[in-house]
């Protein structure tokens, strides 16, 4: 099975007193690096964006919002909040290009 990285992103819509500790240890338990505020990256299997969400979603308000997506390997960026050559690693290793997908 090929891997690939997955960008996962969310709205916390709620400001009340939801526990959102264990999101944010199940995005750590699948190897996820932030990169921003409330954007992620996930290496994982090539066909794992379901298991993913289906990991992530119960742990978020029913008024959240979260996208799982999978990332092909051109990007730029700047000021993440992970290292540059951290990221760099992310993409080269586990995304995808897009000849890999015909």
């Amino acid at each position: 099975m090929k891997t690939s990285v997955y960008l996962v992103a969310y709205d916390i819509v709620n400001g009340d007193s939801f526990d959102y500790e264990p999101f944010f240890e199940s995005l750590r338990t699948l190897h996820g690096k932030r990169i921003l505020q409330t954007v992620w990256m996930v290496p994982a299997r090539s066909d794992d964006h379901k298991e993913i969400y289906g990991r992530l979603q119960p742990f978020l308000n029913h008024r959240d919002r979260i996208l799982v997506i999978e990332v092909i390997g051109m990007a730029n960026w700047d000021k993440l909040l992970i290292e540059g050559d951290d990221f760099k690693l992310l993409m080269t290793k586990y995304a995808r290009d897009l000849n890999s997908l015909q």
